[in-house]
């Protein structure tokens, strides 16, 4: 009988902790009588590991399933709003919160207090001004990036990365001209007036670019800081240290950055599985299983601009950058062919990397009048690279494979572009531009194999581009014509294109929009794909380039979005 008891109070337990792992939690997020739309909702630990994240629907609704029970921190965030935490204790059966309020946030500027959403929607970008909160909180221009949650864009600030989910790269500016994230690491937060974030960029901002993230930052007339940021780990190499001058004086400014990165781990590793397939249709997978071994990598980049500007007239400004980066990495591991795990080799590969690239840029805007301006922009820069390259596979002290290769590389680039804009009414513009670029990389490469290449590289194109927005429609056409030439020794190519491009948007509101872009598109192979070089990279693996790669055009192209936007 006591046997039977204990039996059925086990399965009344089990019964439980099934029930219990099946926890809903659920709510509506309101403001001022208003639903909250894409708001941020994340369940958390107590001692803040996630558990489960979400944002709320067109009516500030939020729902979570399958939560285990337990004690938890539901935490409600959303751009110009303030952050409200709710305590869950002892969560053990499914919840409905019902309504939870959270207010709009404040933002204080020179005693006039704004209240409310904080992003105006432009014809051709979305002005973004930061709250007071956020400027306070944020260390620098990255975190201060990372607290607005801008839509599409990720913040990695361990790596000091900015990307976009869409195609194509993030192209980070300050006051109209391009920036390096080293530049954003020492902005002063307080010196950002707004943040002016082009989600669908132009024709002049280049083909491969996914988003324009341009910082307009306040400019003093007299004084000027110097700033420190520093990172660093007293457990393992690792550092991330910013340092900056700047030095205003009427028009002038002055300014000196530097930035220096370090790491080095000793337990790092590598696994991989590789399957390779033959003509005939017979393949095998071989394992890597790696042995904890050491890499390391430091940089420094340093930065001297001058700036001079005359408000309401005309901007010119000078940057020397100097970038040098080193790596150091050393792998073991064990490999062996799946269907023979017995028959084991042993992989050593040591390879270090050095690149040195210095740089000028010059950029100077003139304000025209009728609503007219001209920037000319022009950047060479110089890339001298040198890598080293040790691999060894085989049993015991047996070596079956050695590889040893070098490459030292020098690379010349010169880009410069014309670019002039007319505001044709209050709510359309055209712009029109020409830009020249032409590269020329030289590289050696040694060891097991030796080799020589020397590629020449050219890029013009020229293009026009009108938009415009009528009330909740935007809409813009552009069109451009590119010249292209490659050569090394005597391969290459001459290619002309002509590619038109259209895009129109309608905003539903301000959280919520759909956009149609249409356009033919041209893709380059990069000069590393069409060098005439083979390298051995394993026993079984040989990297070759092929000179004969064209430039090619994609017919058509046609995007269509659904956007939700939290502000």
């Amino acid at each position: 009988m006591i046997k039977r008891i204990l039996v059925a109070t086990s399965l009344l337990c089990m019964c439980c902790i099934l029930f219990a792992q099946n926890v809903q939690v659920k709510g509506k997020v309101v403001s001022e009588n208003e639903a909250v739309e894409f708001a941020n909702v994340v369940l958390q630990t107590k001692d803040s590991i996630f558990i489960a994240g979400g944002v709320t629907d067109s009516k500030g609704r939020f729902m979570m399933e399958n939560i285990q029970a337990g004690s938890y921190l539901l935490c409600i965030s959303g751009m110009g709003y303030t952050s409200r935490i709710i305590s869950l204790d002892h969560l053990a059966v499914s919840k409905d919160l019902g309504v939870i309020m959270i207010s709009p946030e404040s933002i204080l500027l020179k005693e006039v207090v704004v209240t409310g959403a904080s992003v105006i929607n432009a014809a051709d970008r979305k002005i973004i001004l930061p709250t007071a909160h956020q400027l306070k909180s944020a260390g620098n221009g990255l975190s201060l990036l990372q607290q607005m949650k801008l839509s599409r864009i990720q913040v990695d600030q361990m790596r000091n990365k900015v990307t976009s989910s869409g195609e194509g790269d993030v192209q980070l500016r300050m006051n109209g001209v391009n920036a390096e994230i080293q530049d954003i690491l020492v902005l002063r937060p307080e010196d950002v007036i707004r943040i002016e974030y082009h989600d669908a960029p132009g024709l002049r901002y280049g083909d491969n670019t996914a988003a324009v993230i341009d910082y307009i930052v306040r400019r003093h007339e007299t004084g000027g800081y110097v700033a420190l940021d520093a990172q660093d780990s007293p457990h393992v190499l690792f550092g991330n240290n910013n340092f900056m001058v700047k030095i205003n004086h009427k028009k002038s400014e002055f300014g000196l950055n530097y930035n220096n990165v370090y790491r080095s781990v000793d337990n790092y590793w590598r696994n991989n599985w590789e399957t390779f397939r033959y003509e005939d249709g017979s393949s095998f997978t071989r394992v890597e299983d790696g042995i904890p071994s050491r890499i390391s990598t430091y940089g420094h980049n340093i930065g001297l601009n001058y700036s001079f500007q005359d408000q309401g007239k005309w901007f010119f400004n000078s940057t020397v950058r100097w970038a040098f980066n080193k790596n150091k990495q050393n792998n073991q591991s064990s490999l062996y062919v799946l269907e023979k795990p017995e028959e084991i080799l042993m992989m050593k590969e040591h390879s270090t990397g050095r690149t040195s690239r210095p740089s000028v840029d010059l950029y100077f805007q003139c304000k025209l009048n009728n609503d007219q301006s001209l920037i000319i922009n022009a950047v060479t820069t110089y890339i001298d690279t040198q890598s080293d390259r040790s691999y060894t596979e085989g049993k015991s002290d047996e070596p079956l494979t050695d590889i040893y290769s070098t490459v030292s590389g020098n690379k010349y680039s010169f880009i410069g572009e014309g670019i002039y804009e007319r505001k044709v009414t209050k709510k359309s513009r055209l712009s029109a531009g020409v830009k020249y670029q032409q590269s020329l990389a030289d590289n050696t490469y040694g060891g097991n194999e030796s080799s020589e290449t020397k590629m020449h590289e050219t890029h013009a194109t020229a293009y026009v581009e009108y938009s415009g927005k009528m009330d909740r429609f935007n809409y813009s056409f552009g069109l451009q014509g590119s010249y292209s030439r490659f050569k090394q020794k005597e391969e290459g190519y001459n290619r002309y294109s002509l590619l038109p491009r259209l895009r129109l948007g309608y905003q539903f509101s301000d959280n919520v929009f759909v956009r149609y872009r249409g356009q033919i598109s041209r893709k380059s192979p990069g000069l590393s794909d069409m060098g005439n070089v083979r390298q051995l990279i394993d026993s079984l693996q040989v990297r070759s380039g092929n000179p004969e790669l064209k430039i090619f055009t994609l017919i058509p192209q046609h995007y269509y979005k659904l956007n939700f936007l939290s502000t």
